[in-house]
């Protein structure tokens, strides 16, 4: 910290400085100053988005869901479909009940591998036995699918089945699922022409 200090007394506006003492304080719980840094690290770097989804983050796990809210639009703004802030937003408004705009965002990570579904799998099971959407169940099967939970995958797998429209959109997400015959035989077998 005293070498960040350091440079930073030398060079108000190095950035990479400023960043890498924010990191430091949330990596040793200090979120208030890693919040309050990454701030001041946006004054320097208005569009960073790393720094706004980390305050985003950091805000949540000081239960400040508004700043959380609006630092992970402030990053959508900069890029809509980033991976993160679309993550952050739909768990918040899935915890919220606001089911609408959950969905909107994860719409939006579909089809990205890079999702931390660890973060949204409870929720997109409670989301989906409180709704009965069926999209929610698809993201909940991605969500154990990347998280390699083939016990509940498989459980959950056959309330899909003979529903045609939606075992083809879990196939587009998730390709390779047609190379296992037994399933799709499994998933088809009420399928209604």
């Amino acid at each position: 910290m005293e070498a960040f200090d350091y440079a930073i007394a030398l060079n108000p506006e190095n950035s990479s400085a400023i960043y890498n003492k924010a990191i430091v304080y949330i990596d040793t719980m200090r979120h208030e100053k890693g919040i309050l840094t990454f701030k001041e690290l946006l004054k320097h770097e208005p569009d960073n988005i790393y720094a706004m989804v980390t305050i985003a983050d950091t805000s949540l796990k000081l239960d400040d869901t508004e700043s959380a809210l609006a630092f992970y639009r402030m990053a959508l703004e900069i890029d809509p479909q980033d991976v993160d802030a679309n993550t952050g937003l739909a768990n918040i408004y899935m915890k919220q009940k606001d089911y609408y705009n959950a969905l909107y965002n994860l719409r939006r990570v579909a089809y990205s591998t890079d999702v931390d579904y660890s973060l949204l799998e409870d929720q997109l099971l409670i989301s989906y036995k409180k709704t009965g959407v069926t999209e929610y169940l698809i993201f909940y099967l991605l969500s154990q699918y990347y998280l390699n939970k083939f016990d509940n995958f498989n459980v959950y797998i056959d309330l899909l089945e003979g529903d045609e429209h939606w075992i083809k959109r879990l196939y587009a997400l998730l390709p390779n699922l047609k190379d296992d015959k037994v399933l799709t035989k499994k998933l088809l077998k009420g399928k209604t022409s």
